[in-house]
C-alpha cells in the first residue's frame, strides 16, 4: 500500500510540474507578443489621426468649391437682372411712364438688392471658408509633418527585432522557442522560419538569427528545468 501511495504521489507531482512549466512558458510568450504589438498600435493610431485630418481638409475643399459655384451663379443672375433693369429703364425713357412698368421696375430693383445681399453673404462666406481651409491646410501640414517625423523615429526603433543582445540570446527569445516547440508542436527545423515570417508580417526588421543548435539547447534547458521542478515537487511530497 505504501508503494502504491508513493507512485500516486509521484504521478501527481509530475503532472503538477508539467502544468507549471506550461503556464510559465505561455506567460512568457504572451508578454513577448504584447510588447511587440504596442508600437504597432501606436503607429495605427497616428495613421488614423492623419487620415481624419486629411478627410476634414477634403471636406472643406469640397465646401469651398460648392460656395464658389454658388457665387458664380448669383453673379450671373445679378447680371441678368441688371440687363433687365437697364432694358426696362430704356423702355420707360422711350415710352410714357405707366404705373405697371413702375411697379415692375420697383420689383426688379428690390430683387436686385436681395440678390446683392445674397451675393455679398456668399462672397463673405467663401472668403471665410478659404481662410479656414488655409488654416486647416497649414495645421494639417504641421501635424502630418510632426506625425511623419515621429512615425519615422518610432518606426526606425520599433521595426528592429534583435535576436541577440550583447552576443547572447535573451530569455524572451528562449521562452518563445520553448513555447513553439513544447506547446504548439512546431518542429525544430521550422522554428526559425516561423519566427522570421511572423516578424516580417508585423513589419519588423529582424537583426540576427539562430539555428537548430540553439533550438535544441533551449529544448534541453526546458527539459532540465522540468526535471528539476519534478524533483522539487517529489521532495515536497515526501516531506509532507
Amino acid at each position: 500500500m505504501s508503494s502504491a501511495k508513493q507512485k500516486r504521489h509521484l504521478r501527481d507531482a509530475r503532472a503538477a510540474g508539467h502544468d507549471a512549466k506550461r503556464r510559465k512558458i505561455s506567460e512568457n510568450a504572451d508578454s513577448g507578443i504584447s510588447a511587440t504589438r504596442a508600437p504597432l498600435r501606436s503607429y495605427v493610431q497616428l495613421q488614423s489621426t492623419v487620415e481624419q485630418q486629411r478627410a476634414a481638409l477634403s471636406s472643406l475643399t469640397n465646401t469651398n468649391s460648392a460656395l464658389r459655384t454658388q457665387a458664380e451663379q448669383l453673379q450671373r443672375e445679378k447680371k441678368n437682372v441688371q440687363r433687365s433693369i437697364s432694358y426696362l429703364q430704356q423702355q420707360a425713357a422711350a415710352t410714357p411712364v405707366s404705373t405697371p412698368q413702375d411697379e415692375k421696375i420697383a420689383s426688379l430693383t428690390s430683387e436686385n438688392r436681395l440678390l446683392k445681399r445674397e451675393l455679398n453673404k456668399a462672397v463673405k462666406k467663401l472668403a471665410d471658408t478659404r481662410h479656414l481651409s488655409r488654416l486647416k491646410s497649414s495645421r494639417l501640414y504641421r501635424i502630418s509633418g510632426v506625425h511623419e517625423r515621429n512615425l519615422e523615429s518610432n518606426n526606425t526603433a520599433s521595426r528592429l527585432f534583435h535576436i541577440k543582445q550583447s552576443g547572447a540570446v535573451p530569455e524572451r527569445i528562449r521562452s518563445m522557442i520553448q513555447t513553439l516547440y513544447c506547446l504548439h508542436n512546431v518542429p525544430q527545423r521550422s522554428i526559425w522560419p516561423v519566427v522570421k515570417l511572423v516578424c516580417e508580417t508585423a513589419n519588423l526588421q529582424v537583426v540576427g538569427s539562430f539555428g537548430r543548435s540553439l533550438v535544441a539547447l533551449c529544448v534541453r534547458e526546458a527539459g532540465i528545468a522540468s526535471h528539476m521542478r519534478f524533483v522539487e515537487l517529489c521532495k515536497r511530497a515526501s516531506c509532507g
